[in-house]
């Protein structure tokens, strides 16, 4: 991986429901609009990312969107790739190709 400077935000929101039936971009989009309520909002710029930890080791810049992951297969129950292992829902963003956010893994 290239070495980068990436910014780490935390965001805390409040809701009614339980947000993680829902994607990121509805709650976002509830806290701007008042249907939730964001109370804390920082970022800090982190040098070396991969020392946080928080840091996933997620490739997210460069990433080839036409081609599914080394290891991961085939579903055989959608249309979809998962990693090997994975046995969960084929809706988690986080385990599934082609990924459902433009510019790579979730």
């Amino acid at each position: 991986m290239t070495r980068m400077n990436l910014w780490k935000t935390t965001i805390v929101i409040w809701t009614e429901y339980d947000p993680q039936q829902s994607e990121l971009a509805d709650l976002c989009r509830d806290a701007v609009e008042g249907e939730a309520y964001c109370s804390k909002s920082n970022s800090v710029l982190l040098p070396e990312p991969e020392g946080d930890p928080d840091w996933d080791g997620t490739e997210f810049f460069n990433v080839d969107n036409d081609n599914p992951p080394d290891g991961w297969e085939e579903c055989g129950g959608c249309d979809c790739w998962h990693p090997a292992d994975f046995g969960g829902d084929c809706r988690d963003d986080a385990n599934r190709w082609p990924f459902a956010t433009k510019g790579g893994k979730p």
